[in-house]
């Protein structure tokens, strides 16, 4: 099974599946902090406490099921079966999850009823944001990043029985305990569960936020109000809900950890509890790192919040042995798979997203570095917040920051390093990180905690025109957010739903069925298009020769995996064929033009069509064939005046931007 299209139950079992899945998570979180005695938050208000911690039972249950299953990963262990057998675990422990809720539907509904009743406009207004990305989380899969290697390195772990091995595919080295999550739920067919994650993680960081809401003044509601309004608002959300791109979760761990240890709860634990917590912030900031590189920043901040936290106690030498020995079971067996099978030393493999110098490995991460998420025309930092397209109107984070500036901190030293925890995370993401709205989501949400925590009458005044920009960033977020729900949600309830929803917002859908139809069972396909999920048969990444010169002699690594592999057909989109790399290795035209159509889900960021190729690949004749130019005879007519010739074109990144 080699695409994705082969590996889901049929609509709606799959997303009846990937539901079942996060109440099993939600089950086994749960069962992890009643057995820990973590429940508490507040001792001096047990009741909404609970309830604020009982949000991140979803989290927490994905943080241990990752860091049981990452490292089996990475042993080559981790079959199909054991996945499945996982999954069915989930799946049971999830039945009894909701059918206790069920039972209690009764009295959940009246808990609701009550809970608008007490400031209606603002919890109908959540509420319906909430509905409408929950909605958008369960349509099929059609994010450019999610169709290359979040969803295609989860293929590969399940075709691999580990993690995919390509090194010629430099996005799949990307794949971290994230895409581990995403293969378990492939495993069974559940296609939403990936996406399901990213909203279960929304929420638990906005229920983090969601006590304050029940402040015992009209001012100091009002102030609490506009805090969770902006949390749940920002556009960038539109784009990392709906997709199985491990974003939020990881974001919604470090966000928890930064809450306890920020909370006023941490100064009145005793030891015993102050070590429990503080095992628990180490966890999930290390098991967020290991989501995704650019999490290594974030999660090491709150770790340093956590040790000053600590050193404050006077509890330092405790800290110490719990930080070591999570480390080695959390951070040392990607770090050790790492350095033995690209050559890296534990510190490299540590600070590098790409370790092992391979080649093109370094010009793609410089690249990367400077590469925000679309081409905005306002310099940095206004292209964060403000979009300056409408087909870019979901890569920016908003107007939520502006409550920062009538935030105030009280003068306790626990807010004062949490304060410079924010700013920190901030001036560290503007040096290290692309210039993206998605970056500076954990010190917005942390910032915006914090600003929860202080939300009184006196700390949290906002101007009449900022109170009315959020509401009206709120009701354009809604009507975005409920249009792509109507658009996408269709996709989950039928075959015919899904495909139609596919041909419309999933970039590469119709070309890759085009070219299922036409090659034949045994092909081994170099693939010139980023979807590589979608790859109907055995497929390698065509994009590493963006990066290296297959000509040169530091590219005999790549050229052998394609001998050896036995390539031979290549699947080009959208360029003139004769100035292609590995042209010399080209053969006759085996199929062409295809249906090829920039797609996006943003019906504001559509692309043209294109005509797509499909040759014969002669890798046996490699690594010669790689010095030499296509002949001319081999140019199929047209093809060398195709529309188009840029790199971005080839291989879908325009695409990266929803």
């Amino acid at each position: 099974m080699y695409s994705l299209d082969q590996l889901l139950a049929p609509p709606p079992l799959s997303a009846l599946l990937s539901l079942i899945l996060i109440s099993g998570l939600d089950g086994l979180g749960l069962l992890f902090l009643r057995a820990s005695g973590l429940l508490a938050f507040n001792h001096h208000d047990t009741v909404r406490s609970s309830e604020t911690l009982r949000w991140q039972a979803v989290v927490i249950g994905a943080m241990l099921v990752a860091a049981v299953m990452f490292p089996l990963v990475l042993l080559g262990v981790a079959t199909r079966s054991l996945m499945r057998a996982t999954a069915a675990m989930l799946l049971l422990i999830g039945t009894v999850q909701l059918f206790c809720t069920l039972r209690d539907g009764a009295s959940l509904m009246t808990r609701l009823r009550q809970w608008l009743a007490q400031d209606r406009w603002t919890r109908s207004a959540i509420l319906v944001l909430l509905l409408g990305m929950f909605l958008l989380a369960l349509g099929p899969v059609t994010n450019a990043d999610a169709l290359d290697y979040h969803i295609g390195a989860a293929i590969a772990m399940l075709n691999n029985n580990g993690m995919p091995g390509h090194d010629e595919w430099f996005h799949s080295r990307f794949a971290g305990n994230g895409e581990v999550l995403n293969a378990l739920g492939l495993s069974v067919g559940a296609e939403q569960f990936g996406a399901l994650l990213q909203f279960a993680s929304l929420t638990g960081i906005v229920g983090l936020m969601l006590p304050a809401l029940g402040r015992s003044t009209i001012q100091e509601a009002t102030g609490s109000r506009l805090i969770v309004l902006a949390a749940l608002s920002s556009p960038v959300l539109l784009f990392l809900v709906s997709a199985p791109k491990p974003q939020l979760w990881p974001i919604a761990m470090t966000t928890l950890g930064f809450a306890l240890m920020a909370h006023p709860s941490v100064d009145l634990l005793d030891k015993h509890a102050l070590w429990k917590r503080f095992a628990l912030v180490s966890a999930l900031c290390m098991s967020a790192s290991q989501a995704k590189f650019n999490f290594l920043l974030g999660g090491g901040i709150v770790g340093v919040l956590a040790l000053y936290t600590m050193l404050r106690r006077r509890q330092l030498l405790a800290a110490v042995p719990i930080g070591a020995a999570l480390a080695g079971l959390i951070m040392l067996p990607p770090l050790a798979w790492k350095a033995h099978t690209y050559g890296a030393t534990l510190l490299e493999s540590l600070l590098s997203p790409l370790p092992g110098h391979l080649p093109g490995t370094d010009r793609m991460i410089a690249f990367a570095r400077n590469n925000p998420d679309f081409a905005s025309a306002f310099p940095f930092p206004l292209s964060i917040v403000l979009p300056s397209s409408a087909g870019s109107i979901t890569t920016v984070l908003g107007i939520g920051w502006v409550l920062f500036f009538w935030c105030r901190i009280e003068p306790a030293a626990r807010s004062r390093a949490a304060a410079a925890t924010v700013l920190l995370a901030i001036v560290t993401t503007a040096i290290a990180a692309p210039p993206s709205a998605r970056m500076y989501l954990e010190p917005y949400f942390w910032g915006l905690f914090l600003c929860s925590l202080h939300a009184g009458a006196s700390t949290l005044k906002v101007p009449a025109a900022v109170r009315w920009g959020i509401w009206l960033q709120v009701c354009g977020f809604g009507l975005a957010c409920w249009f792509g729900a109507l658009t996408l949600f269709p996709g989950a309830l039928s075959d015919t739903c899904r495909t139609q929803v596919m041909q419309r917002s999933a970039n590469g859908f119709s070309l890759m069925r085009w070219a299922d139809q036409v090659l034949p069972v045994d092909a081994v396909l170099l693939n010139g298009h980023r979807s590589m999920a979608l790859a109907p048969r055995r497929a390698f990444d065509y994009s590493w020769t963006n990066y290296t010169d297959p000509s040169s002699e530091e590219a005999s690594r790549y050229l052998s995996s394609l001998k050896a592999a036995g390539v031979n057909y290549i699947l080009l989109p959208d360029r003139s064929l004769a100035q292609l790399p590995l042209s010399g290795c080209f053969g006759r035209v085996f199929a062409g033009p295809g249906p090829g159509r920039m797609v996006s889900r943003n019906p504001l960021n559509q692309g043209a069509p294109y005509d797509a190729w499909i040759l014969e690949f002669h890798s046996d004749q490699l690594p010669g064939c790689a010095q030499h130019p296509m002949p001319a005879t081999a140019v199929p007519a047209g093809a060398d005046q195709l529309p188009g010739s840029s790199q971005s074109k080839l291989t879908g990144k325009a695409e990266a931007k929803p």
